[in-house]
């Protein structure tokens, strides 16, 4: 059954057809990946931090923007990102979604960005005791995880806006790209000094709980 197809399938099922190419990508990111390396250094942690600071301030500006569900808030994330980095400066490319819908799948993915969080936690806390661990210490809140997930399985009848849940989804993903990949502007073309593995493209990023 395809995804956009309906019937049976929930939509975060649907939803992770749609955006399978870009989630598989995104396992090999050239930034973020390195939050896992064996030899990260503070530098790498801090220019990764930084991606997805400008990241969750994007998606929570579209939020308050569309001035929706203030029970799905990712201020605590943006705020915690802040405390590790100092105060976000707004010069990233914009992110804006032209539907509810799409802001929803927007708010999918960086709320389910937090179940990833687990895959590098340990190696930060291991290979650099001495940094701000602020936004890696935060944990999954899974009564708004339910809420959000809810909203979007209520939408799961109507295949337009699961498409648009979809195609919010794939904006965010590929913003965090676009990020990553401006963010080695500032090093040089060999990639990231000690992190442990070469530069990869194209850039990509993590995956949402499923």
């Amino acid at each position: 059954m395809s995804a956009r197809t309906g019937g049976h399938q929930n939509v975060r099922a649907r939803i992770a057809l749609l955006t399978r190419e870009i989630h598989d990508a995104l396992h090999h990111d050239a930034v973020l990946g390195r939050l896992t390396a064996p030899d990260l250094t503070p530098q790498c942690y801090r220019t990764a931090l930084a991606v997805l600071q400008k990241f969750y301030h994007a998606i929570e500006g579209e939020r308050r923007r569309a001035d929706r569900w203030p029970d799905l808030s990712l201020q605590s994330l943006c705020a915690a990102l802040d405390e590790d980095l100092g105060p976000h400066v707004g010069t990233a490319p914009a992110l804006v979604f032209d539907s509810e819908d799409a802001l929803l799948g927007g708010l999918y993915v960086a709320h389910g960005a937090s179940f990833g969080r687990a895959s590098f936690r340990a190696n930060v806390t291991a290979r650099l005791p001495q940094v701000s661990q602020r936004f890696i210490g935060q944990r999954i809140d899974k009564g708004v995880w339910q809420r959000l997930t809810g909203l979007m399985e209520d939408r799961g009848s109507n295949d337009q806006a699961v498409e648009r849940i979809g195609q919010g989804a794939e904006m965010s993903f590929a913003h965090v790209a676009v990020l990553s990949s401006r963010s080695r502007t500032h090093f040089p073309a060999s990639g990231l000094p000690s992190c442990g593995h070469p530069m990869i493209d194209p850039p990509v990023a993590w995956r949402p709980s499923e």
